[in-house]
């Protein structure tokens, strides 16, 4: 298993998670699929609708007509399906029926034979109504069978219930396992009940704790109401059998809500089934066809929203169509400081100010931090340059009147970026600035030597080597072993896995320093924030500028 993470919004991010020589793009839904009831065949899940992940269940397999034929020839070949299978253990449907009719050791090894990817062992399922007592005792022997795992591939169930320091415990504890998938469990009854303030509860409690180079996975999460307020607190996977299940009933999803079919005059919908049929016409397996389309196109543009910065407002979106999600943001954006650690700290996109809870956007709450760090009440107006300041919309900033130089905004803006008095120590004075055609403020040299690129786009200084050296001691650092020590002096880009430490403070996109012991030997580009960067064995963690040969 590895996972490897390529880019970020809030604690929402795009990672390739790959298992058994097959890869998916994160954030993913995996679909589920009862080889009973098939009312969509899987191959034209693949072809159709762009599927590569589905979960099925090993209980109900166990159980089934089918369950025989799937032994014999394993669950990809009978499915059809070239993608990752993640086996559920049937926890849920078990604790639905009031007992237990398989052991952990039977479901894992059952599991195991029908061929599935990832094994998920028999946790027990903790309601928001348990005791303290009874969801501790009931994590604890969920903690003893996760221990108990001996499979290559395997899901660790978080349980705990509404108790966030059980939570806390849970996490601590599959922390110490090699986990490929980290479920939040127990959550399906905060959902059913709208109660999405409490799942946020759980979320950001588990997000503080679990590593990060392990996807995590909201078990249950299966409307497209929550997708994008659950990406934007750091979950990677969900699950839906609601295409399916909600189609059985007449009922038609959207990304805000969902609606009776025969209630509806024409369909607001431009997918393959909508754009050919009338409401009347929606059998029950075209109803489950255009469901599937809501599900995936929901993930797609999270993905594009992560891509392009925007995943704030998308979620913005969502909170204004239900009054449970907006209150859910709300708390959500409680958390803003913590959000802002793996937050980038430029966007390619402005930020768009659109209403109350964005006065406590994670990069609000850090723009504000770092006037703080330099004693501004108000920000001065060189800053207008900067993201997030000079890249918004409907954001009423009050400057302070005081004027500036070029040379003293440049400065100012150092600090910003660096630290208190970073300023001075890159620009000595008599350098040669360099202005665009517009009259911008865009390079400075010492000399010949190229001290920085102040980017057009968010006003974030480039740094190259000449300015990096200047700033050797304000740059934050990740340190690098010497036997690697010539290949970032070359321009080699650092990878996570070759890493001895990170300054924890690193914000992705942020110019750092690339250090062999005490020698600055490159500067480049933030990837992943730096609490994370030591987690990951795969990908990139600094993306090298250029090599700095002492």
């Amino acid at each position: 298993m590895s996972f490897e993470v390529k880019d970020h919004d809030g604690l929402g991010r795009i990672g390739v998670f790959s298992v058994n020589n097959k890869s998916i793009t994160t954030p993913n839904i995996a679909v589920v699929v009862n080889p009973n009831e098939l009312i969509i065949p899987v191959d034209e899940m693949v072809s159709d609708f762009g599927v590569d992940l589905i979960i099925t269940n090993a209980y109900i397999i166990r159980s089934s007509k089918v369950g025989k034929e799937i032994e014999k020839v394993g669950l990809h070949k009978f499915l059809k399906f070239p993608g990752i299978i993640y086996t559920d253990s049937g926890t849920y449907q078990m604790f639905s029926k009031g007992g237990v009719e398989i052991s952990n050791e039977e479901t894992l090894s059952y599991q195991a034979k029908i061929g599935s990817d990832i094994h998920t062992p028999l946790d027990l399922f903790t309601t928001p109504g348990d005791d303290y007592e009874t969801a501790k005792s009931k994590l604890a022997e969920t903690t003893k069978r996760i221990n108990a795992i001996k499979s290559v591939n395997f899901s660790a169930p978080i349980q705990g219930g509404v108790f966030m320091d059980l939570r806390k415990e849970a996490c601590n504890a599959v922390s110490k396992v090699p986990a490929s998938v980290y479920p939040i469990g127990g959550i399906v009854p905060l959902m059913i009940n709208y109660d999405f303030k409490r799942l946020i509860e759980v979320v950001i409690a588990c997000k503080k704790e679990l590593p990060f180079n392990v996807p995590v996975h909201a078990f249950g999460a299966g409307h497209p109401l929550i997708f994008a307020l659950l990406a934007y607190a750091g979950v990677d996977l969900f699950d839906s059998a609601s295409y399916a299940l909600y189609a059985r009933e007449g009922k038609y999803i959207t990304e805000t809500g969902t609606k009776v079919v025969k209630e509806l005059q024409t369909l607001p919908c431009d997918c393959p089934v909508c754009s050919k049929h009338k409401p009347s016409e929606l059998t029950e397996g075209l109803l489950a066809r255009h469901n599937l389309h809501a599900l995936m196109r929901e993930v797609r543009l999270i993905r594009t929203a992560i891509a392009e910065g925007r995943l704030f407002e998308l979620v913005y979106s969502r909170a204004m169509s239900h009054p449970s999600v907006f209150h859910a943001f709300k708390k959500l954006l409680e958390s803003n400081g913590f959000i802002s650690e793996s937050d980038p700290v430029r966007k390619s996109s402005a930020l768009f100010y659109s209403g109350e809870l964005c006065a406590s956007r994670p990069e609000i709450f850090y723009a504000n931090s770092r006037l703080a760090a330099l004693g501004f009440k108000k920000p001065p107006k060189p800053l207008k340059l900067i993201y997030p300041f000079g890249q918004s919309m409907g954001w009423d900033v009050t400057y302070s009147a005081k004027k500036y130089s070029d040379i003293d905004s440049l400065r100012l803006l150092a600090d910003y970026q660096f630290g208190v008095n970073a300023g001075s120590a890159l620009l000595l004075g008599g350098e040669r600035l360099v202005y665009s055609s517009t009259g911008r403020l865009h390079q400075a040299f010492s000399g010949n030597e190229l001290l920085f690129v102040l980017r057009a786009s968010d006003g974030y200084f480039a740094l190259h080597k000449a300015g990096a050296k200047r700033l050797k001691k304000f740059l934050k650092k990740v340190f690098v072993p010497d036997e690697f020590r010539e290949f970032y002096i070359k321009g080699g880009n650092v990878f996570s896995k070759h890493l001895l430490k990170a300054d924890s403070d690193i914000k992705p996109k942020e110019d750092v320093g690339v250090f062999c012991g005490k020698e600055l030997i490159a500067v480049g580009e933030a990837v992943l924030a730096g609490k994370a960067m030591t987690h990951f064995k795969k990908g990139l963690a600094v993306e090298v500028r250029e090599g700095i040969e002492n």
